[in-house]
């Protein structure tokens, strides 16, 4: 349901971004067309269960990279694990935009460098996470990576629980279109 709401909110930044360049003018910002990528699941970059993964990744109006991603309150073994609760901010579109942190690095198992904490639009909350199989989505601000891309590999996102979701760097530019293809593969 709420991945939905995202593709709607992606299918409006594009409606948008087209009406905006349609009106034209020196005065207005270039604006790139909306776009959505999901994620293989944890793989490969890590086929185990995390609880906390990166499910897509997309961007928003404004020129904005938006990632989702789900928590479940789960952990192997524990058939009751105690409630969990994540600080962020809830936005009037009623999206969860948690506190977090990014790091970034070259390998998986190797040193990770902290870049910053990705701002947190809306109303201050907290997202209170029962022990259920139930998933919570919410989505957090990936414009703090962009500077990154072409110069490091991996993204990581850690809640302030410590739970982190890691993801190629790469995947925070937009997929390539059928021109972009032919243009690889004739050498251009």
């Amino acid at each position: 349901m709420k991945l939905l709401r995202f593709v709607k909110i992606m299918a409006i930044s594009l409606i948008s971004a087209g009406v905006s360049l349609s009106r034209g003018g020196p005065a207005e910002p270039e604006v790139d067309a909306s776009w959505y990528r999901v994620l293989n699941l944890s793989a490969p970059v890590n086929p185990r269960f995390e609880p906390f993964e990166i499910t897509g990744i997309g961007s928003a109006e404004g020129n904005h990279l938006v990632g989702e991603f789900r928590f479940f309150n789960y952990k192997e073994g524990d058939k009751s694990p105690p409630t969990v609760t994540i600080k962020g901010s809830r936005k009037s579109d009623g999206t969860f935009w948690p506190q977090v942190e990014a790091q970034v690095a070259n390998e998986i198992d190797s040193q990770w460098r902290t870049i910053g904490n990705p701002p947190t639009p809306g109303e201050i909350t907290s997202l209170i996470i029962a022990s259920k199989p139930a998933k919570e989505e919410f989505y957090v601000d990936l414009d703090i990576f962009r500077p990154m891309i072409g110069k490091v590999k991996y993204g990581k996102v850690i809640l302030e629980t410590g739970d982190s979701a890691i993801f190629e760097i790469n995947d925070l530019l937009p997929p390539k279109t059928d021109v972009d293809k032919r243009a690889e593969k004739d050498g251009r």
